[in-house]
């Protein structure tokens, strides 16, 4: 005598020979596992106009001077013609670093990297100017040297490693403090790099010269995955709910 178990099998219509048919479970995939996307990321594409001092390539203009078109101490608001090659969605301006994100889903940083704010590693490909050193250039006056003394890995708007980030990931938006940068994704992960320059950490996990993007948030797994509603950033803080 056979004991079948009925909640779990279903049986052939041949009664002379009754067997269960199991039905056999698919493993899950990753990809069958991914989140749903809980934010959405801008699609409007910018123009970004500069204007400042930009002493520390926070213009993103590059690092050479072209005759009366220079990189530096500019007076009038000017589009900036690197930015408008990569179709730039958002912006966000830290204390001496911008970062961009893209319609391509892409992450340029440029300006200060003392710190790691950028992200990605700036070879020193020039002289970097002091904050305090004397530069008669002007966006109207004639340039007869066209280095204008920036590092241009830090002074041309550069792409963060996407290797960094897991296969797949799609950002949403970014946030930058005084020396980090953050980006969120569409799931609700937060990535981060950069240093909180006073006695910080996030979940625990200390940014300290941060060169490379480590996850400092995500969305519960026991709670129904909930739009980021409030983002707050300050000089050495960040705030979400």
């Amino acid at each position: 005598m056979k004991v079948l178990d009925t909640q779990n099998a279903s049986f052939t219509k041949d009664t002379d020979d009754i067997q269960p048919l199991i039905e056999k479970k698919t493993p899950v995939t990753k990809t069958q596992r991914k989140q749903a996307e809980i934010n959405t990321p801008p699609t409007k594409i910018l123009h970004t106009f500069v204007f400042g001092e930009g002493s520390q390539g926070e213009l993103g203009l590059g690092a050479k001077h072209n005759g009366r078109i220079t990189v530096i101490d500019v007076q009038r608001p000017r589009l900036n013609p690197l930015l408008e090659k990569v179709n730039v969605v958002q912006l966000a301006v830290g204390g001496m670093h911008v970062a961009a994100l893209t319609a391509e889903n892409k992450i340029y940083t440029w300006g200060v990297n003392d710190q790691g704010a950028l992200g990605r590693p700036t070879t020193e490909e020039g002289k970097m100017r002091g904050a305090d050193e004397d530069d008669s250039s002007d966006s109207d006056g004639d340039s007869e040297d066209e280095d204008s003394g920036l590092n241009p890995s830090e002074a041309e708007p550069r792409q963060v490693d996407p290797a960094c980030f897991p296969e797949g990931t799609r950002f949403a938006s970014l946030f930058t403090g005084d020396s980090t940068t953050f980006a969120v994704t569409t799931t609700g992960l937060v990535y981060g790099w950069g240093t909180f320059r006073v006695s910080a950490c996030v979940q625990q996990r200390s940014m300290t010269n941060t060169t490379r993007a480590m996850m400092v948030y995500s969305v519960s797994t026991r709670k129904a995955p909930r739009k980021m509603a409030k983002r707050h950033r300050g000089f050495q803080h960040l705030f979400l709910s």
